[in-house]
């Protein structure tokens, strides 16, 4: 990476599980619990921490490749929200019909 260094930015890709949990609030079926808030907090703190502690710190000169980095994650979680939902859907019609057929 000339962008950043590598682990800062593998560290901010590897976000988008997080992201997921964020999406929820766009849901109508799903709910956001305060554990998942919990669970945000700590991990954007961590990241924050993480990436401010190491040994460059948080450099502003770095701001681009984290910017990346975290437009990764949320692409990447936009991508497979709606996938894992239209696919749970169809697990759901394939149980309830005994069948499996797109």
């Amino acid at each position: 990476m000339t962008l950043a260094p590598a682990v800062d930015v593998s560290l901010l890709a590897y976000l988008w599980p997080l992201f997921i949990v964020l999406m929820t609030l766009f849901l109508p079926s799903e709910s956001l619990r305060k554990q998942h808030l919990l669970g945000v907090v700590l991990a954007l703190t961590g990241c924050w921490l993480l990436i401010g502690g190491n040994s460059s710190g948080f450099a502003l000169r770095n701001l681009d490749g984290y910017l990346v980095a975290f437009s990764c994650a949320l692409i990447w979680s936009a991508f497979v929200n709606p996938a894992h939902r239209s696919l749970s859907s169809m697990t759901r019609k394939c149980l309830m019909e005994s069948r499996c057929s797109p």
